[in-house]
């Protein structure tokens, strides 16, 4: 067991209440976790250079490089160019830890599938006490703000644990069996469905559905992975805004549902006037227009009648917004801000993460691997701005103890 492979189990142990607490936390942890390991590696940081080069790595940066590039063009050049610089610093951090955790021995390898089993149930404890007791460490740790924060402090976490989910109950099966992966499953199951995030409660609900898939069909899942993902990207937005168009109209919907689509719903008609390259990366949160109120317009259109409709009149200006900060859609933000081109690459990038993905030994690895990929598919289309960046730190986590076992078949 190696100093590396301590460092990486403690950056997993301490997600969840970081997660919890505050989530861009997430972004300093992995941070200061990468600085740790580099420097515990430094006799073989050459190999690990080398190793940054993988396929979905330079998809990523090639991402970041072209939202560098939308700063010619952006409403807010220095933001774009900001963040696209942000993003290929965090791309190069998670691709060093990952690559990290695929040179891990087998001791290694077993701490950091213990570490995700215990950081998830006591994940899922947490996201418990603070969903039923009306959040008492955030509030406590806060120092009792006026007014308190209520369950929905909880929701990152919540989605966190959705997404460990897949690698936690492999972490279960392979120390305990059959049963003991029933067990946490269970466990997190429950904490998930407690807790107030629908989209945590729907990844989870994918990620179950997508792991016995695999489980069932290993060989046809591995060929459909990457082709899948990219089709999420790409056709995913659409699809969605035709489902919850076609909801909304025949009042099926809460509140915050039809809000969300009606969100969608302006963000692609402001994406089709700039169809190749986008408004410029982080324009979401200034677009002209985006901070106005929904319009009457637009409710009619959707049949909004009702309380919900009272909601959305009765709203005072500023609270009930046409683009809150971003799209609530991970794709379709691309879209409006990089253009057809941006979301091409980030196409590519899912592609290429479903091939290494696929390329995970073992049925139940795959497994959980799928798992992985389906949670974060169905957060990435419902829920989040594409840019923040603690959302990218909890999958690359996630991912750490695949990324261990992948490397058996090279050791």
């Amino acid at each position: 067991m190696t100093l590396p492979s301590r460092l990486i189990a403690a950056l997993i142990l301490l997600a969840p209440p970081v997660a919890l607490i505050q989530n861009r936390g997430l972004v300093p942890l992995a941070a200061l976790g990468t600085v740790a390991v580099l420097a515990a590696l430094r006799p073989r940081l050459r190999a690990l250079v080398a190793a940054l080069a993988s396929p979905p790595v330079l998809a990523a940066l090639a991402l970041a490089l072209w939202g560098v590039l939308s700063g010619t063009w952006a409403m807010a050049p220095e933001a774009a160019l900001a963040a696209g610089l942000r993003l290929a610093g965090l791309v190069v951090i998670l691709a060093a830890l990952v690559a990290v955790a695929s040179r891990l021995d087998r001791a290694g390898e077993r701490l950091v599938l213990h570490a995700i089993l215990v950081a998830s149930l006591l994940c899922a404890a947490l996201v418990a006490v603070e969903t039923l007791a009306a959040a008492p460490l955030n509030n406590a740790l806060r120092l009792f703000p006026d007014p308190p924060r209520g369950p929905n402090a909880a929701k990152p976490a919540a989605t966190l644990l959705a997404v460990f989910a897949g690698p936690a109950v492999l972490a279960a099966a392979l120390r305990a069996g059959a049963y003991g992966a029933l067990a946490a499953a269970v466990a997190l199951g429950a904490s998930v469905a407690l807790s107030t995030s629908e989209a945590a409660r729907l990844a989870l609900a994918a990620a179950a559905v997508a792991a016995i898939v695999a489980l069932a069909f290993p060989l046809l899942a591995r060929r459909a992975l990457p082709v899948a993902l990219a089709a999420i990207v790409l056709a995913g937005p659409p699809l969605l805004e035709h489902v919850a168009g076609a909801a909304t109209r025949a009042g099926l919907l809460p509140f915050s549902a039809v809000h969300r689509t009606l969100i969608w719903d302006y963000v692609s008609e402001r994406a089709a006037e700039r169809p190749l390259l986008g408004f410029g990366m982080d324009s979401a949160r200034s677009l002209p227009g985006g901070r106005d109120r929904v319009e009457a317009e637009r409710l009619d259109r959707f049949r909004v009648t009702g309380t919900i409709r009272a909601i959305f009149d009765r709203a005072p200006d500023g609270s009930i917004e046409r683009i809150p900060l971003h799209a609530h859609s991970m794709p379709l933000q691309v879209r409006l801000e990089l253009g057809w081109v941006g979301l091409g690459l980030f196409a590519l990038f899912a592609c290429l993460a479903g091939r290494a993905a696929a390329a995970v030994p073992g049925r139940a690895p795959f497994a959980a691997a799928v798992a992985v990929a389906a949670a974060t598919s169905v957060v990435s289309l419902l829920s989040y701005g594409v840019w923040q960046h603690w959302w990218w730190v909890t999958v690359a986590v996630a991912s750490l103890p695949l990324a261990a076992l992948r490397a058996r078949e090279e050791r």
